[in-house]
């Protein structure tokens, strides 16, 4: 396009430049770069074509302008310059009616493009009402889906906690476990009840000894009694001997009396004194010899009283000694038997535990790999679903754009997208995410 001399018609040319920086201040507004497209496809088509009715407008404007200023330079004297300028203006003038045909032929594609618009957004409208039925349906699968995963989550709360309890279970049979195996390290073992039989069989054979000691000393007690009987035999006669000596001696000394009363002889009473003075030498003699021996008696029978306690209470010592050993023998006997029956119980009850531990163990992996696998699929479908949305808008953007700038726009892409969308949101398909589950 030519420039246009400012010396020629001022008036015109400011007018004329005045309305070209207002056309480029509206194409400055109007650009797509700059202005914010709406998300509604209605109010973009509506606000293009009100900027195609002020371009239309503007042009037919410049087209007025240019006329006039042809009908004021041909009442002027045409010199070469103006020659050359009317020249450009016709240039100019056949160029904008170029351009002015070529917007009304647009407009004709605008008005089609319009009708594919309208039935686009038909479409889309379409398409969000399916699509919204589609996420309110997802919707209720996802809660459905949330109430499977709550629910499941509780059963795999449960089962924890149960694993738990049996956890602490086998701790516990383990500590038991282990109180058991230290009480059987405690126990004696093979050589200590080797040993201990050893001293059995030698405590049997030192009672046995001390029961014949027993045997011997009660015979020794035996011939001890019957010597003090015999003893106590002779002492009962020599007491009687006694009794009669005195008897006797009461007699001779009644006797005496008598004598002395009858006869008063000296030489009788002399014999009679003397026969007396030697029957009580005598008497003390058999006197001090029953002394002698009762004493002699009491202390045997001390000694052997003495001895027999002694040997009787070594005995019982040795009795209870034995009768212990023997009882601690058989409990210990029976704690081990019942010790080795509660390590079977609770090796059988360990097993059953274990059993069922690893069952849990099983229940809870296949319950996590069936969640995992339920939100990745769940996770899969919508983000699948929201790159198509995605790519959707981005084919409404380009395409409105392309619309904006009167570039060409292949109305099949329009119609492949909802004949993607149509492929892609299968809503007549029977899978879901709860099937699929």
């Amino acid at each position: 396009m030519s420039q246009l001399n400012p010396q020629v018609a001022p008036y015109n040319y400011e007018r004329m430049t005045s309305t070209m920086n207002q056309m480029n201040i509206n194409d400055k507004l109007y650009n797509p770069s700059v202005s914010t497209i709406g998300n509604q496809s209605s109010e973009f088509i509506s606000e293009t074509n009100l900027r195609r009715d002020n371009e239309i407008d503007r042009l037919r404007m410049r087209l007025l302008l240019l006329e006039q200023q042809q009908a004021t330079q041909s009442n002027m004297n045409i010199s070469d310059p103006v020659e050359m300028r009317y020249k450009n203006f016709e240039k100019e003038a056949a160029y904008l009616r170029n351009h002015f045909t070529s917007y009304n032929n647009t407009k004709a594609t605008i008005s089609e493009l319009e009708h594919l618009l309208n039935q686009r957004e038909f479409e889309i409208q379409e398409l969000k009402r399916k699509f919204a039925e589609e996420s309110q349906k997802m919707d209720r699968e996802i809660v459905q889906c949330k109430h499977l995963a709550s629910i499941k989550e509780e059963q795999f709360v449960m089962e924890k906690t149960k694993s738990n309890t049996l956890q602490k279970e086998i701790d516990k049979l383990n500590s038991k476990l282990n109180e058991c195996n230290r009480y059987i390290t405690e126990l004696p073992t093979k050589d200590e009840l080797k040993q201990n039989e050893n001293k059995f069989a030698e405590l049997k054979s030192e009672n046995d000894a001390m029961r014949q000691k027993l045997v011997e000393y009660e015979k020794k007690h035996g011939k001890a009694k019957q010597f003090i009987r015999d003893k106590n035999f002779e002492l009962a006669e020599f007491r009687d001997k006694i009794e009669k000596l005195e008897l006797e001696k009461e007699k001779l000394h009644l006797e005496f009396q008598n004598y002395k009363i009858e006869t008063q002889s000296v030489g009788e009473l002399m014999d009679r004194c003397k026969e007396n003075a030697n029957l009580k030498a005598e008497l003390e003699i058999s006197h001090k010899f029953i002394a002698n021996l009762q004493e002699k008696l009491s202390s045997i029978e001390l000694k052997y009283k003495e001895e027999i306690s002694e040997l009787n209470a070594c005995l019982e010592d040795k009795e209870n000694s034995f009768s212990k050993l023997k009882k601690e023998n058989d409990l210990r006997d029976k704690q081990i038997s019942d010790m080795k029956n509660e390590i079977r119980e609770l090796n059988c009850h360990k097993k059953s535990m274990g059993e069922e531990n690893g069952k849990l163990v099983e229940k809870i992996t296949s319950l996590e790999t069936a969640l995992s696998s339920d939100a990745l699929k769940l996770m899969r479908m919508l983000f699948k679903e929201l790159n198509l949305a995605i790519k959707d808008l981005n084919l409404i953007v380009t395409n409105s754009i392309d619309i904006y700038h009167g570039n060409q726009v292949d109305i099949c892409s329009l119609l492949g997208t909802a004949k993607q969308c149509a492929e892609t949101f299968n809503f007549d398909q029977n899978e879901t995410i709860l099937n699929t589950i």
